[in-house]
């Protein structure tokens, strides 16, 4: 009687072993589900890494653009080109002023200066009162040296003051309000703010003589 008893014990206890070893694999399945999953998990992190570096650059190119038109827009001119004037060159003494001259604001004069004209009083920088010497307003504005020369002059509107400097060895003072100026054109250009113009001056013919 014992002996078969044993006997159905090992083989029951032979049929268990043989159930553990059947579900074994079940485990080795579960197991390598997580390393696709990691792998899924891992794969957007580095496309999402890889976008701000490709941006960066774009970002960074209208920055550069834009500082372009600000070093530009820094440089700014003083003066105004003006054009030579056509009209006949006056010859004109260290005392002749704009009054003298006909024409409206804008029109542009060459005026023949003697020597030393520095008895007269200026009023006014780049831009004098009509009735300063033009050929002292030359000299104080640098167009033409002490020894005299040919300058270049435009008429303007009057203004409501005028300011003095000492330039090129001569004195100017400032005025008050005037109705009428001129502007005296050096390296063939205007004070900044003076009214230029290409229109020549009036008249035809040779050399015109002044005092």
């Amino acid at each position: 009687m014992i002996a078969p008893k044993k006997l159905l014990v090992c083989s029951v206890l032979a049929i268990l072993s043989a159930c553990k070893g059947g579900a074994a694999p079940a485990p080795s399945t579960t197991t390598g589900s997580p390393a696709p999953s990691s792998a899924a998990v891992r794969a957007p992190a580095a496309e999402v890494a890889t976008a701000p570096a490709e941006a960066a650059p774009a970002a960074a190119a209208p920055g550069s653009a834009a500082a372009a038109p600000a070093a530009e827009a820094a440089v700014a001119a003083p003066t105004v080109a003006v054009a030579e004037p056509t009209g006949p060159v006056i010859e004109a003494g260290c005392s002749y002023d704009a009054r003298q001259l006909q024409g409206s604001v804008g029109t542009a004069f060459r005026v023949s200066c003697p020597a030393n004209c520095n008895q007269r009083s200026i009023y006014g920088t780049g831009i004098y009162t009509a009735d300063t010497s033009i050929c002292q307003a030359g000299i104080h504005a640098g167009a033409i040296p002490m020894e005299g020369g040919t300058l270049t002059l435009v008429l303007q509107p009057g203004r409501l003051a005028y300011r003095g400097s000492e330039q090129n060895g001569l004195q100017s003072r400032d005025y008050g309000k005037y109705p009428s100026s001129f502007a005296i054109v050096t390296a063939g250009r205007a004070p900044a703010g003076s009214v230029s113009a290409a229109s020549a001056a009036p008249g035809a013919g040779g050399p015109l003589a002044a005092s």
